[in-house]
């Protein structure tokens, strides 16, 4: 698991030096950037599936919290990882990036 994890972390630091790179067309480089942000979007669902993992380790699993947190966690993961980055994608294809976003498929299953 340790090794998929930093796998994933290279893909981003890559993908944010990506956007840095001033030998890149300057569009290109901004386009990159608007990719960007709605990778950093997906990350919103990470807070309340965080607060779910704490609410197991501390056995609250049979309380109210925890029955709403799942519930919030389902919606923000539908929102945030499900249409964000199917979107992304189909933005992407549509913008011809699609080659450049084929490096960031890994992180779309991991």
């Amino acid at each position: 698991m340790d090794i998929f994890l930093i796998i994933h972390h290279c893909i981003v630091i890559y993908y944010q030096c990506f956007t840095l790179d001033k030998a890149i067309d300057i569009e290109l480089r901004n386009t990159a950037r608007t990719y960007i942000i709605f990778c950093n979007l997906s990350e919103l669902a990470v807070i309340p599936l965080n607060f779910g993992w704490y609410l197991i380790n501390t056995k609250q699993t049979k309380t109210k919290l925890f029955y709403i947190d799942g519930i919030i966690t389902l919606i923000i993961y539908f929102f945030s990882r499900v249409v964000n980055l199917t979107l992304m994608l189909y933005f992407a294809w549509l913008d011809g990036l699609i080659y450049y976003s084929l490096i960031g498929f890994p992180l779309v299953f991991l």
